[in-house]
């Protein structure tokens, strides 16, 4: 009997040797709205496991802010560790922090639960006492003149940056076209005129060797392709072969200049692609069927401008269109 008393009164004292918490504020009085901290410090033997108390833990009235853990110190075998809660409460009067639970269990896997002590926190109104409390109504909304400059100086800046854009592409097109910006630019040649003017400077006769072969047909291709350009007005010059002669039914080519069409053209692309030199009496048939595709397809109500251009200028022409030529079938020979 003697044995199982001492026990009972021991085995408590056992644990709490091995594990102890205590609780504590920074301060008991406070007025609404008000922040505490509350720090809960628990101190254990190693090897005993603790249950640590989380965001949930039921603070009663206060309301729970923010959380934080402190890092885990060991020293002389024992554990120490807190825990702190920043918590308010928005209700006048005298309240208690209630008790917070911390369980434990030791190796032999017995255990029970240890309890911080109450904390009493007195909350006063931030009113003076005895002042009545002043409720004023809502006042009602002013309204503010509304302004609009803002808006014409933002349509002012777009418009005004609208025109520089313009005048920018303006330009651009204008220098393209080697005049200056207020330089009208001179009447347009049309297609037929222009393809036959070009046609004309071509002499089939005077090719010596075969680079001169090479820019023969290539300009015979160039000048072809350009007038399908201004005669039905899609990009000849960016097309193959093939992609030209499946848009011939959509502009109206009937089959027969069609097949003429791809045996120019398919002559042509074998002399400017590869090394293929075609016998001296293809050069004056080549040319003539492309002169017969022109005449064959040329707009029966085009007027011939005449005088548009001075003969200089249409040698200017021909002198620059056979030296970019030259210089496309030297990089292609390359």
């Amino acid at each position: 009997m003697i044995a199982i008393l001492f026990l009972f009164f021991a085995l408590p004292a056992l644990v709490y040797s091995q594990a102890e918490v205590s609780s504590e504020v920074d301060r008991t009085n406070i007025t609404i709205g008000d922040r505490i901290t509350y720090k809960i410090h628990i101190e254990y033997d190693k090897g005993l496991e603790i249950l640590t108390p989380g965001l949930g833990a039921n603070l009663g009235q206060f309301e729970i802010q923010d959380f934080s853990i402190g890092d885990e110190v060991e020293k002389d075998g024992r554990i120490s560790q807190s825990f702190t809660y920043i918590i308010s409460t928005y209700d006048t009067g005298e309240w208690e922090i209630p008790p917070t639970g911390i369980a434990y269990r030791d190796s032999s896997g017995q255990g029970g639960i240890l309890k911080t002590q109450p904390i009493k926190i007195n909350v006063e109104s931030i009113l003076e006492p005895g002042a009545p409390p002043e409720i004023k109504d809502v006042k009602e909304p002013i309204m503010l003149p509304r302004s609009y400059k803002w808006l014409y100086i933002l349509g002012g800046a777009i418009l005004f940056i609208a025109f520089l854009i313009a005048l920018i592409i303006y330009w651009r097109k204008k220098r393209a076209k080697g005049l200056g910006l207020f330089e009208p630019e001179k009447p347009k040649i049309p297609p037929y005129d222009l393809a036959m003017q070009r046609l004309k400077s071509l002499d089939y006769e005077a090719l010596d060797d075969d680079l001169m072969v090479k820019i023969f047909y290539t300009s015979l291709s160039f000048i072809l392709r350009e007038y399908f350009e201004g005669r039905y007005g899609f990009d000849a010059l960016e097309l193959t072969t093939f992609e030209i002669l499946q848009l011939c039914p959509e502009v109206g080519i009937d089959e027969n200049v069609k097949e003429k069409i791809r045996k120019s053209l398919e002559l042509c692309d074998l002399v400017k692609f590869s090394k293929y030199i075609p016998p001296k009496e293809y050069h004056e048939k080549t040319w003539q069927g492309v002169y017969d595709i022109i005449e064959e397809t040329r707009l029966v109500e085009e007027i011939t401008v005449e005088n548009v251009e001075t003969e200089d200028e249409f040698s200017q022409e021909d002198e620059s269109l056979e030296t970019s030529t030259t210089e496309d079938v030297e990089d292609e020979s390359a």
